[in-house]
């Protein structure tokens, strides 16, 4: 009995959901690809803010976007999942200040968005391998 209840409300959960939503979620064509000015934009901000922990939802609201959808849209373009496109920004920064400041791994680690040296030392370890 409590089976079907829980299902009653799912499925008015889901009809209430698609009934009175205040906007339509974008269609989504695998074939066609992430459009490449949403790209630009999603690529512009992990640069911009690369100091700061960012979340999948972050991103793909940035293009309205589901990120589920975005997620793969993204890979397909770019070979990789958005986080760790994000990694390997914060990495590739992190090699940047490495090489033409004379600053701790600490302060960069922090520059870059990792929480502690620790974690940018074993995110960096698996970028090289």
């Amino acid at each position: 009995m409590s089976l079907s209840i829980h299902t009653l409300k799912n499925a008015l959960s889901v009809h209430i959901l698609h009934r009175y939503r205040a906007q339509k979620p974008n269609s989504v064509n695998f074939e066609k690809g992430l459009d490449p000015r949403k790209l630009e934009i999603v690529v512009n901000y992990i640069n911009d803010y690369i100091h700061r922990d960012l979340h999948l939802a972050e991103l793909a609201n940035l293009v309205q976007m589901i990120p589920y959808y975005f997620n793969r849209l993204f890979k397909q373009l770019i070979g990789v999942m958005a986080h760790q496109y994000a990694i390997q920004c914060r990495i590739e920064k992190a090699k940047q200040l490495l090489k033409t400041q004379d600053l701790s791994l600490t302060y960069i680690s922090q520059q870059v968005g990792f929480h502690d040296q620790s974690h940018f030392s074993k995110n960096s370890a698996k970028s090289s391998v």
